[in-house]
C-alpha cells in the first residue's frame, strides 16, 4: 500500500515559490496535476519516495504540510497504484469544460471544497473519482483529520469519458464556497483567523444564510452587512431582526448602522 499527500498549491504559492527542490522538473517524489500549473495547482507526494530521497526533502515536505492554518490543503490518500498512475488518473479531474465549454478549475485538492463532494458529486462522479484509492482523509477547520466515505464498488466505476460538471453542480459548490468567499473579502486572511478559523467561517455562515434567506441578493449588502456583524464579534446579530431588514436594504443603508 503505498501513501500519498495531496496538496493544493495554490493555497500555498507563497511557500511552493520559495522551495527550491520542487524547481527540479527530474524529481521523481511528487508530481504536478494541472499541465502548465506546476507550482500553483494541486500536487502529488509519493511519501516512500520522499523519505528516499533524502532529509532536504523530508524537510521540503514536513513545510509543505503545514505551510497552511488547520492544513486545509493537505489531504492523504492511501492507493495500490504507483505515483505515476495515480498521479494520471486525478490529472483527468483537475479541469475540465464546462457546458458553454469554458476551461473550469476543479480544487478537489482544497479541503474545504473537498468536504462537500460527496454530497455534490453524482456517486459515478464520486466513485469515478476514488477508484483508485483505498482510503482517503481531510481535514477540517478545526484541524482534525476526517476520512471521507468511498463507493463500495468503486474500482469498477472508472471510465474512459472526460470528467465533467453540470451547471447545478457548479453552483452548488460555489453556494457552498460562498462563506470563505465572504472571509476573503472581508479580508481575513487564514493567517489572522488561524486556530479560530472554524468560528470565523461559522460566523460568515450565519451572515450568508440571513442575506439569503431575505432574498436581498445584492452582494455588497451582504459585505457591508457581515462587515457590522463581525466588527462586534457576532453580538450584533441579536440588534434585531436582520432576516426582516435585510429584504428591502441597500447597501447605504447598512452603512447607516455603523456610524
Amino acid at each position: 500500500m503505498r501513501h500519498y499527500f495531496l496538496i493544493d498549491g495554490m493555497m500555498i504559492y507563497q511557500t511552493m515559490r520559495t522551495e527550491q527542490l520542487l524547481q527540479d522538473a527530474q524529481a521523481i517524489w511528487w508530481m504536478p496535476l494541472l499541465e502548465g500549473h506546476r507550482l500553483v495547482g494541486p500536487m502529488l507526494i509519493d511519501a516512500a519516495l520522499a523519505e528516499a530521497a533524502g532529509e532536504p526533502v523530508v524537510l521540503t515536505v514536513g513545510r509543505l504540510m503545514t505551510a497552511f492554518p488547520s492544513r486545509l490543503h493537505l489531504s492523504t490518500i492511501h492507493s495500490q497504484a504507483d505515483l505515476s498512475a495515480l498521479a494520471q488518473h486525478l490529472r483527468r479531474f483537475a479541469a475540465f469544460y464546462d457546458e458553454d465549454a469554458q476551461l473550469v478549475a476543479f480544487r478537489f485538492a482544497d479541503n474545504r471544497r473537498l468536504i462537500d463532494l460527496p454530497s455534490i458529486l453524482t456517486d459515478e462522479q464520486w466513485g469515478y473519482l476514488t477508484s483508485l484509492m483505498t482510503r482517503w482523509t481531510c481535514h477540517n477547520r478545526q484541524g482534525k483529520e476526517l476520512t471521507l466515505d468511498l463507493p463500495q464498488q468503486r474500482s469498477s466505476l472508472q471510465s474512459d469519458q472526460p470528467f465533467r460538471l453540470g451547471a447545478e453542480q457548479i453552483q452548488a459548490l460555489e453556494i457552498a464556497a460562498q462563506p470563505d468567499a465572504l472571509l476573503h473579502r472581508l479580508g481575513y486572511t487564514p493567517q489572522m483567523m488561524s486556530t479560530d478559523m472554524s468560528a470565523y467561517w461559522q460566523l460568515a455562515q450565519q451572515c450568508v444564510a440571513l442575506w439569503k434567506n431575505s432574498g436581498n441578493g445584492n452582494h455588497d449588502v451582504l459585505f457591508y452587512f457581515s462587515r457590522r456583524i463581525f466588527s462586534t464579534h457576532g453580538r450584533a446579530l441579536k440588534e434585531r431582526d436582520w432576516q426582516t431588514f435585510l429584504v428591502r436594504a441597500t447597501p447605504a443603508d447598512v452603512v447607516k448602522l455603523e456610524d
